[in-house]
């Protein structure tokens, strides 16, 4: 058989070279020809869907848009607080000095008259709750009400703060609700109790809305408006987080805590020191449309600490005298077999914290799971890790969350995704069991701290250069994310996922009792 001769990089062949160039030229023709077409139909295609793309984005920002200058003035919205127990929810919202009934939903106000003419007469407003749309067995609220000292809206307006402990809920129930805002009764909107054995939450670092406002310390006028826009992106990255977050249970999350720092801007820096300039954050961080339904358990952040009118959003369960700043105290609360405590940890005395936790271990020595929220990450990977606070911290907390077994500690402030190992004394107490990117931990002897990355994109913290060595794994790309936790009898099972496409941060962990 004859042998082809070599074919050179540049596609000549033997002597016959110029002829075979020829045709390999005419070939090169054809090929590059087709390569174009495909080239010209793919840049088409992409651009069409390019186009697509930045149109549906276009729209989702005018959408968005549209939605939060309806709702930007409005400091009225109500927010959901989970209740001392899975059977109670706790309500809180404002109120104006001046109130009227004019935009009253007729059905909602002809109920709550019938019910209770005095209630509903709109000098103490109220709140009613009843099983699905036709609200059986419907009771009517009256709300506990203060005045939201030091509240006053551009137009003069001052308000009241309003709380309502509804009880007697049971699982797996539609409710709804309307509260009467004072404008009124509102539309009914729905509230879906979920299972009170078996459940799942969400957790969530940082969204501190308003983070972008770079206006500090400025004339009101600059300040209000780079606000109002600092406001606006963060609030929608804060709700696309709690939109993805409800899909990935498929709406089947009981409630969400929030790792601190709701809000950017601290009374101290508020121009004035009038907490009124923060109100607008407030209004961003209840702005989501599934926070009408969804409770959300809030921690205490550095930015919330001395914000007078934090507790005036926010109706805390079981609130307590000790670890208290201008904003709250230390405040707990229970579902299904989990203890959730609430530290307040801008308030450094540990030595409160203590009792606190002890105390309300004594009284929920049943619930199989204890979980501790503090703000301040004290086994965290970003920069904050190093710094004396965060130190001193570690080494005064660390001893009372151990000593009162506390299974898992969540917290935020740094902005960035980490998870520590199995931690006792601050060393790695159990490797746990590695397989199919999962971790399992069995019968553990220590405590897992995981701190929540952004969860509205508002702020982002770079790692530290070299891991801690009690940190098992971390994620920073600079994207909102947030955990899912699933609560079982024996089990307790994490997840955590970026907002942007659903992809897994870290492998799932889960800690087992048997």
């Amino acid at each position: 058989m004859k042998k082809e001769p070599p074919v050179d990089q540049r596609g000549r062949t033997g002597k016959d070279g110029n002829i075979g160039n020829e045709n390999m030229k005419k070939k090169n023709r054809i090929l590059w020809g087709s390569v174009l077409i495909i080239i010209g139909i793919i840049t088409a295609a992409g651009m069409i869907l390019i186009r697509r793309d930045a149109s549906q984005e276009n729209q989702k920002d005018a959408g968005w848009q549209a939605y939060w200058n309806d709702v930007k003035d409005d400091w009225t919205q109500i927010s959901l607080l989970p209740g001392s127990d899975e059977s109670k929810l706790n309500f809180a919202w404002y109120t104006p000095e001046n109130t009227t009934d004019e935009e009253s939903d007729p059905d909602m106000k002809a109920l709550a008259e019938k019910m209770d003419p005095e209630t509903a007469d709109g000098k103490i407003p109220s709140l009613l709750i009843g099983e699905g749309k036709n609200m059986k067995k419907a009771k009517l609220y009256p709300a506990v009400q203060a005045s939201a000292e030091g509240v006053k809206d551009s137009r003069g307006e001052t308000y009241h703060y309003n709380y309502v402990t509804v009880s007697g809920l049971r699982e797996n129930t539609v409710y709804y609700y309307s509260y009467d805002n004072g404008k009124g009764y509102t539309e009914p909107m729905e509230y879906r109790t979920k299972g009170f054995k078996e459940f799942s939450f969400i957790f969530a670092g940082d969204p501190q809305i308003g983070s972008p406002n770079e206006a500090k310390n400025t004339g009101s006028e600059t300040y209000r408006k780079t606000q109002s826009e600092a406001v606006s992106r963060d609030a929608k990255g804060w709700n696309q987080t709690i939109q993805a977050a409800m899909k990935q249970t498929k709406n089947k999350a009981s409630f969400i805590i929030s790792a601190g720092d709701q809000i950017q801007t601290p009374q101290s820096q508020c121009p004035g020191r009038d907490v009124s300039y923060n109100e607008i954050e407030y209004t961003g961080f209840l702005s989501p449309p599934a926070l009408r339904s969804l409770p959300a358990a809030v921690s205490v952040g550095n930015h919330d600490g001395d914000n007078t009118n934090f507790s005036y959003h926010f109706h805390m369960p079981n609130q307590s005298r000790l670890g208290r700043t201008a904003a709250a105290g230390d405040y707990y609360f229970t579902y299904g077999n989990g203890l959730f405590l609430m530290i307040n940890a801008q308030n450094d005395d540990t030595e409160e914290h203590r009792k606190f936790i002890e105390e309300t271990i004594r009284k929920n020595e049943d619930c199989r799971w204890r979980i501790a929220v503090l703000h301040q990450d004290i086994y965290g990977s970003a920069l904050h890790s190093s710094e004396p606070e965060i130190i001193s911290m570690r080494e005064e907390m660390t001893p009372v969350l151990e000593k009162n077994k506390i299974d898992l500690v969540l917290s935020g402030h740094d902005h960035a995704y980490s998870r520590s190992k199995m931690l006792k004394g601050g060393k790695e107490s159990d490797s746990g069991v590695k397989e199919n990117q999962r971790v399992l931990y069995k019968n553990p002897k220590g405590i897992l701290y995981l701190t929540g990355g952004s969860s509205s994109g508002s702020k982002y913290y770079g790692l530290a250069e070299d891991r801690q060595s009690y940190i098992a794994a971390r994620w920073q790309e600079n994207v909102p994310a947030y955990s899912i936790l699933e609560a079982a009898e024996d089990t307790l099972t994490i997840n955590t996922y970026r907002t942007d496409c659903g992809r897994k941060t870290d492998w799932e962990v889960v800690l087992e009792k048997e």
